[in-house]
This record gives C-alpha cells, sequence and structure tokens, in this order.
C-alpha cells in the first residue's frame, strides 16, 4: 500500500472510525460544549467567531494546567482535556470553513 492510500479513507472506513471515538470523550467533550452555552450562547463560538489565536491560548492554558496535574477545572468543573479538545476541534472547523469558502489554504496564525 502505497503512502497516499494509507493517508485517505473511504467513506465506509471514515463511518467505522467514527465508532472509535470513546463515549467518555464524547461525553465530557459534550459537557464542555454545554458549560459554553450556558455562559455563553449555544453555538455562540460559530455566531461570533472566536479569534484562532484565543482558541490556541486556551488549548495551551489547559494543557499547562493538566502537566501540573489538576484533572478538572476548579470553577465549572470541566475536565482540562476535554476543553483542549473542544479548541482544537473549534480550530478544525475554522480551518474547514475557511477552505470550503475561500477555496484557499488553512488559516494560518500570523507570526
Amino acid at each position: 500500500m502505497t503512502k497516499e492510500q494509507l493517508g485517505r479513507l473511504t467513506d465506509a472506513e471514515r463511518a467505522l472510525a467514527e465508532g472509535l471515538i470513546t463515549k467518555v470523550g464524547l461525553q465530557e467533550l459534550a459537557y464542555v460544549y454545554g458549560i459554553g452555552a450556558k455562559k455563553y450562547a449555544p453555538n455562540g463560538w460559530l455566531e461570533n467567531p472566536m479569534p484562532v489565536e484565543e482558541m490556541w491560548g486556551r488549548i495551551l492554558s489547559h494543557s499547562a494546567r493538566r502537566i501540573r496535574g489538576e484533572i478538572y477545572d476548579r470553577d465549572d468543573f470541566q475536565m482540562h482535556m476535554a476543553s483542549v479538545a473542544w479548541a482544537a476541534l473549534g480550530i478544525c472547523h475554522y480551518d474547514k470553513e475557511h477552505m470550503i469558502y475561500h477555496q484557499t489554504e488553512p488559516a494560518v496564525l500570523k507570526p
């Protein structure tokens, strides 16, 4: 199998892969989405897009807190790594939308 063949999934393979995501991970991710909806607005991050730099800031700050041993946020009890996943998925969404609507390369941070 070539490198190119390994790097692509068929629709059937993609559907099977979606079943590999753990229920625990999805539940914790949903909790983070729920906290955000309660704190700000349902889909507020889509209606008023957050700057990518802010998303990266959340990834870094939640990662740092987890590295220091804190598993749950003390204020709203979201798991730090679920918050990292939320921000990472948000960046994936923004990148994909940018590529679809502007037919360009993915968005990158300005140096």
